[in-house]
């Protein structure tokens, strides 16, 4: 992947030669940096990243015409068809980057984005303007991120350039915070730090006249409704575009690889990409338990074998280790690095196994499926409510019906069940959910965080929740459409990715994030996703005969890090002495709820069918609190 970042002097200062060179140190890839002053007070700075990031390498050239400078990171869907759009000459096919540099080049740099599918971000300077253009793909995999200061401007592809700087600001945006720990679905342009912001996915931001403006061309609205006569008609369509998804994500000449679970979306990419590569081989890697754990009905290693017993090119790997980390009880030991907080859970050490693994094999691309579940997969509900509306009263009793028979009760209760859902004041169903699940307080989210009340009532967070929509039992105030555009353009994982790759050399990729694939998926009726008691509908039909029936048949997901029981039971002792540095750090014991932690490990359930009953806090808020403790005592700069 290449990098790219800039910095533009609004008051016409000269721009000093240390910040070339820091931020040449910072930038990522295999080329040799180069860099462009249009003026004194503009610098451009790119490098040109490793094979099988961008499909391309070697020495980055800045793409220019007369007046406009292009800076371009890219891995494009369809690069001979760019081609041909842009009515390129000659035999060889240019690299991705340069079709993307060159696309902005032609269209301008926000009209590009729209149409090119793919990954990619694009930064436009206009010397004769003085118009600064960033655009991002549709759902926003490649970020960049922006500092406005007095009399100067400065972006980047990552955090770490950035950070290279003095004079970006560290400040922490507190409110931010406090998202992350209560597990807010967040605004996807700020970040953790105050005065760094990401150009929104699917969108266009401009710098001029001393002023940013932004604008998202990749909306719910834009999508046109997706109607077919016949139910076939979609499984056709989604199956030539999920086919089509993989094979352009597939390396045409190096070693390709996926993660493959027992669930429907790894196992379809696995299975998709072996026809597809017909006799070159797949290597598939799949994670399992290490260590004995209560049993979640899911056989993740039995499921996971059936698919590669399928596809005899396909060469099957498990990883069954026990993975620990000093980062699990320190979290600031990778946060110079790192710059953000984790908040997966022990989902992170878990996989570090899987990639560890992949890395010795030399695998140059991986295939995975995390965002299956809001695309092909989506489980669906019922349309009650909609049929009602429109006075479909067969199609709503057949919905009770089988609702009732996916929840094993009987019509009468779960229309009335139903009912009392939709009637039932958000309020009230705040207070049961806190009720059911033991949290305690007027916060709506001490069941699953382990932040400050009293950090919470200082920032007054009641109001920011509000105005973000989060509350219990998380219904957000928008459609279930939006919500997954929401999902799809999450931007936590993606402050993380820089440091992935200077990690692990394969390039991961999910096709499930192609941008045709996805505007198909939430363009069609949300009957092709349940029907008649059946959720996931659509996965199951077109997967059928390439994923065994066994995994279709699933009514219950897969978990990631099944053993979390035994591995927080056995360093309990060094997270207490985590806790302990965080009650020292003025900052991080004010954010997190240290009294309340240190309960949690004196009590601590030895029983772990007793533990899950109260897992969202000994598994999930416990480990999150410890990392974004640490982060900010890193943050702080406490070392003692």
């Amino acid at each position: 992947m290449s990098d790219f970042a800039g910095i533009v002097r609004t008051d016409n200062g000269p721009i000093p030669d240390a910040a070339l060179q820091r931020i040449t140190r910072a930038l990522e890839g295999a080329g040799k940096p180069q860099s462009w002053r249009p003026n004194p007070s503009v610098l451009l700075v790119e490098r040109r990243g490793q094979p099988g990031y961008d499909n391309g390498s070697g020495s980055a050239v800045i793409q220019r015409d007369a007046d406009r400078f292009i800076l371009a990171t890219a891995r494009l869907d369809d690069p001979r068809g760019v081609k041909t759009a842009l009515g390129l000459d000659g035999p060889s096919l240019p690299d991705d980057r340069s079709l993307a540099a060159a696309a902005a080049l032609r269209w301008g740099a926000g009209e590009a984005a729209e149409k090119l599918y793919g990954e990619f971000a694009i930064a436009e300077w206009d010397e004769r303007a003085q118009r600064l253009t960033i655009a991002r793909d549709a759902l926003g995999s490649r970020p960049v991120y922006t500092v406005t200061l007095p009399g100067m401007v400065i972006f980047a592809t990552t955090l770490q350039i950035l950070m290279a700087l003095p004079e970006t600001p560290r400040e922490l945006d507190e409110v931010v915070v406090a998202h992350t720990l209560t597990i807010a679905m967040q605004d996807q342009e700020q970040t953790i730090y105050r005065h760094i912001r990401r150009v929104p996915p699917g969108g266009v931001a401009i710098f001029e006249n001393g002023q940013w403006r932004s604008r998202r061309w990749f909306t719910i609205d834009r999508l046109k409704p997706v109607r077919f006569k016949r139910d076939e008609d979609y499984v056709e369509a989604a199956r030539e575009l999920f086919d089509q998804a993989v094979r352009s994500r597939l390396s045409p000449d190096g070693r390709n690889g996926a993660f493959l679970s027992g669930g429907f979306d790894s196992a379809g990419v696995a299975a998709t990409a072996a026809i597809l590569l017909g006799d070159r081989k797949l290597e598939a890697f799949t994670r399992a338990a290490g260590a004995d754990h209560a049993d979640y009905g899911f056989d993740e290693r039995g499921l996971a074998g059936l698919v590669a017993e399928r596809y005899p090119n396909i060469k099957w790997t498990v990883i069954d280790d026990v993975r620990e980390s000093i980062r699990d009880v320190e979290p600031e030991a990778e946060m110079g690095a790192l710059l953000v907080p984790r908040s997966g859970s022990f989902n992170g050490t878990w996989f570090e196994s899987l990639h560890m693994a992949v890395q010795d094999a030399g695998i140059d691309v991986m295939l995975g499926g995390g965002t299956g579940n809001s695309v092909l997969s989506w489980d669906g509900s019922p349309q009650f409510a909609q049929r009602l509306r429109r006075f479909q009263w067969l199609g709503a009793l057949r919905d009770l019906k089988g609702f009732a028979r996916q929840k094993n009760l009987s019509a009468t209760r779960t229309a009335l069940g139903t009912a009392w859902d939709t009637l039932m004041p958000r309020r009230i169903k705040a207070g049961l959910y806190q009720r059911r699940h033991g949290g305690g307080g007027r916060w709506p989210w001490m069941p699953f965080s382990l932040v400050s009340p009293g950090f919470l009532d200082e920032i007054d967070y009641g109001r920011h929740a509000d105005e973000a929509g989060h509350d219990i039992p998380f219904k957000p105030p928008f459609s279930v459409r939006e919500m997954r555009l929401r999902m799809l353009q999450g931007q936590r994982g993606r402050d993380m990715a820089a440091f992935a790759r200077r990690r692990w050399r394969a390039s991961t990729r999910d096709p499930y994030l192609d941008r045709a694939l996805v505007e198909f998926a939430l363009a069609i009726p949300e009957d092709q996703y349940w029907r008649e008691g059946k959720s996931r509908w659509l996965a199951r039909r077109v997967l059928a005969g390439r994923v065994p029936d066994e995994i279709l048949s699933q009514r219950i997901k897969g978990r990631q890090s099944p053993e979390w029981h035994f591995l927080a039971s056995r360093r309990l002792d060094e997270t207490a002495a985590a806790v302990d540095r965080l009650s020292r750090s003025k900052f991080a014991s004010r954010v997190i709820d240290i009294p309340r932690i240190r309960q949690i490990i004196e009590e601590w359930p030895t029983d772990e069918d007793a533990a899950r009953k109260n897992e969202m806090l000994h598994g999930h808020a416990l480990h999150r609190a410890i990392s974004m403790g640490g982060f900010l005592r890193w943050h702080e700069g406490g070392n003692e």
